[in-house]
């Protein structure tokens, strides 16, 4: 049961995340905190739709190792980078390209290894499985890292174009 469970807690994470990053983001970059109005609902909505459907293609392919690599790629990286995006052009921060691909990257690369201690954590306590063999976790990281170089690669061009309209 619980591991039907844990694909809409990370969609809740992942509007969480944003969240987080949109006021975090304004505190850093502005410093000044994020208002309640400046987030937006429809960035909450299209983050959670690709959440759920990165999830339900991954379970739609048949080979369950090749379905968990398309989870991470683009349920984990993609997803995380577009959160990223999301947040740069809703707070409309003053970020060049190299800035915004740098800090999305990390914020990936952060999100994953969160998300593998949290699998640890899990798999330990509630005797769900996770890691079906030793290398999933480094496979898992490596899926990410794919995904987000795919995001990397859509979400700069559009942040590009953002970044010249509002310059």
């Amino acid at each position: 049961m619980y591991a039907y469970l844990y694909p809409v807690y990370l969609t809740f994470v992942m509007a969480g995340v944003y969240i987080f990053l949109n006021f975090a983001a304004n505190q850093f970059f502005r410093h000044r905190p994020s208002k309640v109005k400046e987030l937006s609902f429809h960035s909450i909505v299209y983050i959670a739709a690709v959440s759920m459907l990165a999830y339900i293609v991954s379970t739609q392919i048949t080979d369950k190792e090749l379905g968990n690599r398309v989870l991470h790629a683009f349920g984990g990286g993609f997803t995380a980078f577009f959160i990223c995006y999301r947040v740069m052009a809703d707070a409309r921060l003053p970020l060049n390209l190299f800035q915004f691909f740098a800090l999305s990257f990390l914020v990936v690369t952060g999100l994953g290894v969160a998300n593998e201690i949290m699998e640890y954590f899990f798999q330990i306590h509630l005797d769900l499985v996770f890691a079906p063999h030793p290398y999933d976790t480094w496979l898992d990281l490596i899926s990410n890292t794919v995904g987000a170089t795919i995001g990397g690669l859509v979400f700069l061009p559009l942040f590009s174009k953002y970044h010249d309209r509002k310059n």
